[in-house]
């Protein structure tokens, strides 16, 4: 399929957003848009066909996901890390488009939303839809502190690479699974006793 799939795509369901990454043919093999909403902060919506990608045990055809990154707030560390991971070549203009890219393939984004089902334009309506919702700030905040994983890392914590302060967390309200985790980490026993309930709110993010 030519680039008049991406063009329509931007012209009629994802008006206002830019083709980021993906196949041409993005209903078939899956595809992602981006749009900036600060200087260096950014959203993306990716979509993903189930069933290309998982096979007939996939239940609905289409996952799709709304992701915000913020340049600022990822440490140049984990930038580094990421680029190295995903980048073959070193004389890359890394311009924030490319770091977007490269930062949501390593992991290394806030999960705002994921939606699923056979329609993917109604799919992508709804995310986008969440996305203009963020706009207003005291639910963008509540969004980027609300927990998106098992261990409980907030959305904020996962975009920064920071799964410790959630772990502290939940040892410090005696979660047994959080203990084991902190015994494959190299915590011994009274590491994880000194833990104690004034830590069940700790976090090394700021914000």
């Amino acid at each position: 399929m030519s680039n008049q799939s991406n063009d329509y795509a931007e012209q009629s369901t994802m008006a206002g957003w830019k083709f980021l990454t993906g196949d041409f043919n993005w209903q078939q093999y899956g595809g992602s848009w981006y749009r900036a909403v600060g200087e260096r902060q950014y959203q993306v919506i990716e979509l993903i066909n189930l069933k290309d990608a998982m096979g007939e045990d996939a239940e609905v055809t289409y996952g799709v996901s709304l992701k915000y990154v913020d340049l600022d707030e990822i440490s140049q560390k984990n930038i580094e890390a990421a680029v190295s991971c995903c980048c073959s070549r070193d004389d890359l203009e890394l311009t924030d488009e490319i770091l977007v890219e490269v930062l949501c393939s390593y992991g290394l984004f806030a999960p705002m939303g994921n939606w699923a089902g056979n329609a993917y334009r109604s799919l992508l309506r709804q995310a986008k839809h969440e996305a203009n919702s963020l706009k207003d700030s005291a639910r963008f905040s509540d969004a980027m502190r609300r927990p998106v994983n098992q261990i409980g890392s907030t959305a904020l914590e996962y975009m920064q690479g920071d799964t410790n302060s959630a772990l502290i967390r939940s040892i410090a309200k005696d979660d047994p699974m959080a203990r084991i985790m902190g015994k494959i980490q190299g915590l011994t026993a009274q590491d994880m006793d000194d833990i104690g309930p004034e830590y069940s709110d700790f976090s090394m993010t700021e914000g």
